[in-house]
């Protein structure tokens, strides 16, 4: 399943990658915490590509669907119960803190977004302290317990938009001994915080003036900057007033061209995508999550149908020429456009 995972972001993004892996204890029990953009994909890329199998939590409203609730349980994924969902649901979640406990005293890695909920905004916003209560239920248990914390930047060149690339950065692992103040659950929480957030706006795209925020960040994608690189964006971010006011760049004709193909030759998935799924998507967030996942079932499925239809009306060469062009032209739009 995780290969079938990999194989489709493969064919969804034009590049993945993980950087600084090597950051990553291979046995120590473990706590990511990425910064949280993009909905279901940031779970997605990291269960498909993590070597640690990690188990998350997510929101429990997205386990509603019975079918996604099957993919989720591949995922690794745990349903985490908030006010809005009903005060009278609250208690589940102590059940739920009981197995990440578990799963971390038993040297195993959980993922956590410590924001507490995803934003498509290029910034890291302020932390929930409720990643630490595992930390303190399994301390109880473990007075020697000392779990790495490590950050996780996640970038995207444009998260609800079309092709896109995803890259991951591995902070520093911070361990809890290293941070805890006996008898001081406060300080120690607010010190690991405090690292957390020191490590997350260098591992991801941080604009952290609110006020002038739009207007950086257009100047940004008007330089058509790599936001996948946060290193070298934070720099141009710091003196974004230095940065050219420029014109968008206009879209070369040859790519025109191609854009128009490739709207051609998937006209009757791109109706039906705006027909259907796209009308649902209930926040910004969740358009790459709704698109990956429309795209995972609806394109076997098409090429099942014109398959039994080429192969009746001419030959099952043709068919499967037919449909092994169509995906490697898709291929390519995606990995070159």
């Amino acid at each position: 399943m995780k290969y079938i995972a990999q194989l489709a972001l493969f064919l969804y993004y034009k590049r993945i990658d993980l950087f600084h892996t090597d950051r990553i204890p291979e046995s120590d029990p473990i706590l990511f915490l990425p910064n949280h953009q993009n909905a279901l994909m940031d779970p997605l890329v990291m269960a498909a590509y993590s070597t640690r199998k990690p188990f998350f939590l997510t929101r429990s409203d997205v386990f509603a669907n019975s079918i996604l609730r099957a993919f989720f349980g591949f995922l690794q994924m745990m349903p985490i119960y908030r006010m809005r969902d009903g005060r009278s649901k609250l208690s589940n979640n102590e059940a739920i803190f009981e197995r990440c406990s578990e799963i971390l005293l038993g040297g195993k890695s959980l993922v956590i977004f410590p924001e507490g909920n995803h934003n498509i905004h290029r910034r890291v916003r302020p932390l929930s302290k409720g990643f630490t209560r595992f930390l303190f239920r399994s301390l109880e248990r473990d007075p020697g317990f000392n779990p790495a914390l490590i950050p996780v930047g996640v970038n995207y060149q444009q998260a609800a938009g079309f092709p896109d690339s995803a890259v991951l950065y591995f902070g520093n692992a911070i361990y809890f001994q290293d941070v805890l103040v006996p008898g001081d659950e406060q300080l120690t929480i607010q010190k690991t915080k405090e690292l957390l957030i020191e490590q997350l706006v260098q591992l991801t795209a941080h604009i952290g003036d609110e006020e002038q925020y739009d207007e950086i960040l257009d100047r940004l994608e008007r330089n058509k900057t790599d936001f996948t690189d946060p290193i070298a964006v934070n720099k141009l971010i710091a003196s974004w007033q230095d940065l050219p006011e420029s014109p968008y760049v206009k879209t070369p004709f040859l790519l025109k061209v191609w854009d128009i193909v490739f709207s051609s030759l998937n006209f009757p998935m791109i109706v039906l995508w705006r027909l259907g799924p796209k009308r649902l998507i209930p926040e910004i967030e969740f358009t790459a999550t709704f698109r990956f996942l429309y795209s995972v079932v609806a394109y076997p499925l098409a090429y099942v149908l014109s398959y039994i239809v080429l192969n009746s009306v001419v030959s099952w060469e043709y068919a499967l020429a037919f449909i092994f062009g169509h995906i490697l032209h898709n291929l390519l739009y995606v990995k070159l456009r």
